[in-house]
């Protein structure tokens, strides 16, 4: 630690919250709050240069959730809570959109596509059986139908299909100019945001809360958590584990047909066309053991994984080679609901996303913003 005075005393002063993570949650959490209560003294605390979680090293897809994964999610969830949290989700693009516009976002809705391939047969004869119950349930709550059935074996380059279930209300966005605008929005709001600061453990001391971090002390009387479950060890009773998700991106492809987001096996796996590129992540489920981590990196498996789906799966006269490389740490449960609570005395958590943040996000900050403000009027 190389902290001069002046340091300590115009930076490690005493704040009425201090939020860890400034990610999409975090961010939130602290704009709302401000937003509530100007005279709030709010600071966040991000580890990195940028958030380095998930919220700028996701894949921008605007979605609420694909058939598959609710039926995955339903060994765990009733129908009912499923579609609650595919409401919430969905809620949470609405104040995306609602806080910082379409255009700031580079937001496309051109639909969401899962897909099933011919070793995907039976998953989609099962989800073509729940496509209407879903789409009476969500009418219901929010007045849409989102999902539509094709039989086609070829779409939009894609071959060897058996179907594919569409959602015309989702989109794909640009995560970096997304958390550049929040960024921007919680500094005017008078937010303060401080980058490379990592939090390694806090302590009560009577009504305050001292946090010690790389850098020194900070004091709050408020504390808050937002963040891809690095912290997990200090609320174990929450039941949040990591998860790496390996990204990559092709050199651009001059004859590509993409055009939406492409979503497959219980969104496991999930593409789509950026600058003319293709953007590919997942396949963690094929490696449980090695992306059960909160280490940032990419794995040669993993790559090759991705890789062979993109020249496999997607028709291009082009060749197909990987421009860049990297990997997001997404905060998981033993189910797909997001956690949302003050798990002791003036401490609180808003964690375990799913690596749905982009999508609910935003209303996970409305939310814990709510419980933190609550807590000062009692």
């Amino acid at each position: 630690m190389n902290t001069s005075y002046w340091e300590r005393q115009s930076f490690l002063e005493t704040f009425d919250v201090v939020v860890v993570g400034g990610g999409i949650a975090g961010l939130s959490t602290a704009i709302a709050l401000k937003n509530k209560n100007i005279d709030l003294e709010i600071a966040v605390l991000e580890r990195s240069w940028l958030s380095d979680g998930a919220s700028s090293k996701n894949a921008g897809f605007a979605c609420f959730g694909s058939i598959s994964e609710f039926v995955d999610d339903m060994k765990d969830m009733s129908f009912d809570e499923v579609v609650n949290l595919g409401v919430r989700r969905f809620r949470g693009i609405e104040k995306l959109v609602e806080n910082y516009s379409e255009d700031v976002l580079k937001l496309d809705w051109n639909g969401g596509h899962e897909l099933f391939f011919e070793e995907d047969k039976e998953s989609f004869i099962q989800c073509c059986k729940l496509v209407e119950k879903f789409n009476d349930a969500f009418d219901l709550k929010i007045g849409l139908r989102p999902y539509t059935v094709s039989t086609e074996s070829e779409f939009q380059g894609i071959l060897n299909l058996v179907g594919v279930i569409s959602n015309k209300y989702e989109g794909g966005l640009n995560t970096g100019a997304m958390l550049r605008a929040m960024v921007e929005r919680a500094l005017k709001t008078g937010v303060k945001v401080f980058n490379g600061v990592e939090v390694n453990s806090f302590q009560a001391n009577g009504n305050e809360m001292q946090v010690e971090t790389s850098v020194g002390i900070w004091k709050s009387r408020r504390l808050a958590f937002c963040i891809s479950s690095f912290h997990a060890h200090l609320f174990e009773e929450l039941e949040m584990q990591t998860k790496r998700n390996q990204v990559i991106v092709t050199k651009p492809i001059p004859d590509l047909k993409l055009n939406g987001t492409f979503h497959h096996q219980e969104g496991y796996n999930y593409f789509r066309n950026i600058d003319g590129r293709i953007l590919m992540g997942g396949m963690r489920h094929l490696f449980p053991y090695t992306e059960s981590t909160d280490v940032q990196g990419n794995t040669e498996e993993v790559i090759a994984s991705l890789l062979d789906f993109v020249q496999q799966k997607i028709h291009t006269t082009s060749a197909i080679e990987i421009d860049l490389a990297w990997s997001g740490i997404l905060g998981v449960g033993q189910d797909e609901r997001p956690v949302v609570t003050e798990a002791q005395e003036n401490v609180f958590v808003g964690a375990r996303l799913g690596g749905i943040g982009v999508a609910i996000g935003s209303l996970i900050g409305e939310e814990l913003a709510g419980l933190i403000a609550s807590s000062f009027s009692k």
